[in-house]
């Protein structure tokens, strides 16, 4: 009977797990900015529950790894924690942690969200310079307009998932998706970023990013 019980609980187990939400994103564009070689980037993103990996590059460039954990609790609060790397060949590179405390409401077709945290950040460089260490705080605010076959979004953050840094650096922008079906999807994002904020007094636009990708989404 204990066999039968522990077989049972085996053949659920699949059931269960594959319950939990996953996606997978692939997009191309161009970034201009101040010290890269050319502007073509590309990334590739997935998710399976709350567990995200992300991995970006740009050509003859830096090369971002990014991995995250949302936490939900109830329906509009999400704890997410937030690691990131970047690497530039033959001259160093960066590493980051964040906690993000957000939340997100929905009336209709209109959503809002928020999102405010702590960020650490260390950059090294292989010229031996000695590393830089930051401390931080994390802001981000969007708005949505959602509908069955399109949605828009606009945004500030400080920790764009696609220019993630050890210092702070403020990025706005638009994210536009059309929804195939209820798994597909095609979008376009473009995004104006500027420079850091720890040093510099006067906010100045050093990169220009759009780009275009896939999405899809479903169950595993």
């Amino acid at each position: 009977m204990r066999f039968m019980r522990i077989a049972i609980l085996m053949l659920l187990l699949p059931a269960a797990l594959a319950a939990a939400p996953f996606y997978a994103e692939a997009s191309a564009g161009v970034r201009y900015d101040t010290t890269s070689y050319s502007p073509f980037v590309y990334s590739l993103k997935a998710g399976y529950g709350g567990l995200s990996i992300g991995l970006q590059h740009q050509w003859e460039s830096s090369y971002d790894v990014s991995l995250s954990y949302d936490l939900a609790a109830g329906k509009t609060i999400h704890n997410l924690f937030l690691f990131h790397t970047d690497y530039v060949p033959d001259e160093g590179g960066w590493s980051d942690l964040a906690y993000v405390f957000s939340q997100r409401f929905r009336w209709g077709f209109f959503s809002l969200g928020y999102g405010i945290g702590v960020q650490s950040g260390v950059s090294y460089s292989e010229y031996g310079s000695p590393p830089m260490w930051s401390l931080y705080f994390l802001l981000s605010l969007d708005a949505s307009l959602v509908f069955r076959h399109f949605a828009v979004t606009g945004y500030f953050t400080l920790y764009h998932p696609d220019e993630r840094e050890w210092r702070p650096v403020p990025a706005a922008g638009i994210r536009a998706e059309v929804r195939i079906d209820g798994h597909h999807g095609i979008f376009v994002d473009a995004y104006a970023r500027a420079a850091e904020m720890l040093i510099d007094p006067v906010i100045t636009i050093d990169t220009l990013s759009i780009r275009a990708g896939y999405v899809y989404r479903g169950r595993l």
